[in-house]
């Protein structure tokens, strides 16, 4: 029976080329050259794995491959510190070879110089009444290699405590992004930098600190992290216990909604990791501009929280209550400026009550808004009607927490050997330099 061959997921941010170097020197050299370690996610199905290799301007020889064996890691030894290498595996087992893996690169490494310094354009050094949904932007990239632009950082900090409250590394906010709901705080001053990197994965100098100061256009006199225009009267009990919800913020905060006639919605503490829930506040989803992916029906809206748990990394559930049935409900929706809209179902569950949804967040993982475990959960989401279909307007690619691209554009028959390549398969690889004389 044939076995298809599937490489792991692994997210952009994370698939960068990571190069590891030790260097022993010697006296008296003439040339050097590296012993290079590869490694690579293991193919279910696979008995084997064929590794090759070509300079740069040359080809791969696929009938004869540069390594073979069953494990998962190799060394090719003695290439030429000053060339330029490429890479990819193919999985075999006794059905045939699977196709290519993505392409890696080894770059010489002392001829690769990093950009040029970011210089900020927004916000200016020193800007007050700065918006909430802050747009980050900086000049152009540029490089003096010529390299192209890889992937960019984007970090703010709250000078006040040294938290970092947003750390974002994006192949595709390179040049400007906007820092999603509930991440900043009125009336608070905060330092945002920048870093590039090329095509090499060399960062460049940071762009240095920018400080800037949100505005408080907001009114929250009582402080509770509620707009005091959302708030509910002390009738409400979203969560049935007897106690109004406005008597214990410690379990459970309520808002009207942006839409919906202004229906409560509630977010309750569920799991011990959740010290407080900070902040509480309605979006009205028609107000979001970005269409792709973006569902046709959202039954009360979006509720934007802010939690703080007790461990960096934590794991938090939460329970969102709504004000009336949600049978028809059948999607749980996040949207961030980061990544657009995305499906959450996966990690939420829909009550048997018909009123309330159970959601799973990981500060700094899946959920997590402002891309950092830093003891802050950042989460707006929302039920999605049963007759949403994704829309017209929604765009191709996005939403999904588990992807995987086919490549090549053949039609493969059903008796084909098939391979399922990750676009983010990560190859580690560690350089030893030796000298020869």
């Amino acid at each position: 029976m044939r076995r298809a061959f599937a490489f792991g997921y692994r997210t952009s941010y994370i698939a960068r080329f990571i190069v590891f170097i030790s260097i022993l020197f010697c006296p008296a050299v003439a040339s050097a050259v590296v012993d290079v370690t590869l490694a690579w996610d293991a193919s279910s199905g696979a008995d084997g794995y064929r590794l090759f290799y070509r300079a740069e301007g040359q080809s791969y020889t696929y009938n004869a491959p540069d390594w073979e064996g069953t494990d998962t890691t190799c060394i090719i030894p003695g290439l030429d510190e000053s060339t330029t290498y490429h890479f990819v595996v193919r999985a075999f087992n006794d059905s045939g070879e699977s196709g290519n893996s993505n392409e890696e690169h080894l770059y010489p490494s002392a001829t690769n110089q990093a950009p040029n310094q970011p210089v900020m354009v927004s916000p200016y050094d020193g800007e007050i009444e700065t918006d909430l949904i802050l747009t980050i932007q900086t000049e152009p990239f540029s490089d003096p290699d010529g390299d192209t632009h890889k992937e960019t950082k984007w970090q703010i900090v709250k000078p006040a405590d040294s938290s970092v409250v947003l750390e974002i590394i994006s192949n595709e906010h390179l040049t400007k992004l906007s820092v999603p709901h509930a991440v900043l705080d009125r009336n608070t001053t905060y330092n945002v930098s920048v870093q590039f990197f090329d095509a090499h994965s060399e960062p460049s100098p940071s762009s240095g600190p920018v400080e800037f100061t949100t505005h408080n256009g907001i009114v929250d006199f009582d402080g509770d992290g509620i707009p005091d225009a959302y708030e509910v009267d002390d009738t409400v009990d979203l969560n049935q216990d007897g106690i109004p919800d406005n008597d214990q913020p410690d379990v459970i905060k309520s808002i009207l909604s942006a839409v919906a006639d202004n229906k409560p919605v509630g977010v309750s503490k569920v799991s011990a990791s959740i010290d407080a829930i900070e902040t509480l506040e309605p979006i009205n989803q028609a107000t979001i501009l970005d269409k792709r992916n973006k569902p046709e029906k959202f039954l009360f809206g979006l509720a934007s929280y802010r939690l703080r748990v007790n461990n960096f990394g934590a794991t938090a559930l939460v329970r969102v209550y709504y004000s009336g049935d949600i049978l028809e409900a059948n999607q749980y929706y996040l949207y961030n400026t980061v990544d657009g809209w995305h499906d959450y179902t996966q990690h939420t569950i829909f009550n048997e009550d018909g009123r309330s949804v159970t959601v799973e967040l990981k500060d700094g993982g899946h959920g997590d808004s402002d891309g950092v475990a830093n003891g802050i959960i950042v989460d707006p989401g929302g039920v999605v009607g049963a007759a949403t279909t994704g829309g017209a307007e929604s765009g191709a690619g996005g939403g999904c927490f588990i992807a995987t691209a086919v490549f090549g554009s053949e039609p493969v028959p059903t008796s084909a050997l098939l391979l399922l390549i990750s676009t983010g398969l990560v190859y580690v690889v560690t350089l030893k330099r030796r000298h020869s004389k």
